[in-house]
């Protein structure tokens, strides 16, 4: 009986000398301190652009609205050049010189993400009722449906936000390219505010993660799920922090990308 005592207070001493892993919680308020400041900075250098990162490129909606709904003070509405028309950014138009069409999937998701984070539902009315009254074509040329057709997820997911389409099924689908896997991303976190996701559209967030482990808003999304948000905590704090490759175009565009990513990993872990 001595004996085992002693082997097992040895035991007991030998775990007491294990370096601890860092707490997710213990770098909580160093993750929120350097999102408070970031974003203050954020809104300072957009105020005279109305919070858009870029006005003048033809993704602006896109991550002016994700720079919303990471909690920037963005004026979406210069966007809306008639009720429900929605353009790629403030007047004067991309289409036709500077882009192949005035609007499309990525760009909607970006504005209906702000407008969402905003409250705003009388905004997604008008934009449903667009969508309704054209068919869903919701911009120009309309022959370009890959580009100006709002699809059936993204018009489930506004459904959702306006208690309208409730029949509309939501599939996330592997993808092949970066910037797909992004906004798939990005709509996956707005049903997440809408309703619980199922076996196949966590999966599909699993997968996304294995395409790059990298990408912080991937692991961020992950960790909203699994409650493990090491990975997205550790590689925003990170000095060496990178954009993933679909961040590409304006210079802010890569700290709307930060932002955001950092705004899924600390609603998730305030809810804890």
């Amino acid at each position: 009986m001595t004996q085992a005592i002693i082997i097992a207070l040895l035991l007991l001493s030998g775990c007491s000398f294990k370096e601890p892993k860092p707490s997710t919680d213990s770098r909580r308020g160093e993750l929120q301190a350097m999102y408070d400041s970031r974003l203050a900075e954020y809104n300072a250098s957009t105020s005279v652009d109305h919070g858009w990162p870029s006005t003048k490129d033809c993704d602006g909606v896109l991550w002016a609205g994700l720079a919303c709904y990471a909690g920037a003070e963005v004026d979406i509405g210069l966007a809306e050049y008639e009720p429900g028309r929605i353009e790629r950014r403030p007047a004067p138009s991309c289409y036709p010189d500077e882009s192949g069409s005035t609007i499309s999937r990525d760009q909607l998701t970006g504005y209906i993400a702000c407008r969402w984070r905003k409250n705003d539902t009388e905004a997604l009315k008008r934009l449903a009722d667009y969508g309704e009254v054209h068919s869903w074509i919701m911009g120009e040329p309309g022959w370009k449906l890959d580009l100006v057709f709002m699809g059936q997820n993204l018009q489930a997911i506004l459904g959702k936000m306006i208690d309208r389409y409730k029949d509309l099924q939501i599939t996330f689908a592997p993808l092949n390219r970066d910037y797909e896997r992004h906004i798939q991303t990005i709509q996956i976190n707005l049903l997440a505010d809408l309703a619980k996701l199922d076996f196949l559209q966590l999966d599909r967030v699993s997968q996304n993660v294995k395409y790059d482990n990298q990408d912080a808003l991937f692991q961020a999304t992950k960790g909203k799920f699994s409650g493990d948000m090491q990975e997205a905590v550790t590689l925003l704090l990170s000095a060496d922090y990178k954009c993933p490759s679909y961040v590409r175009g304006a210079d802010k565009y890569c700290a709307v990308h930060w932002l955001l990513a950092t705004r899924v990993a600390l609603d998730s872990l305030k809810e804890e």
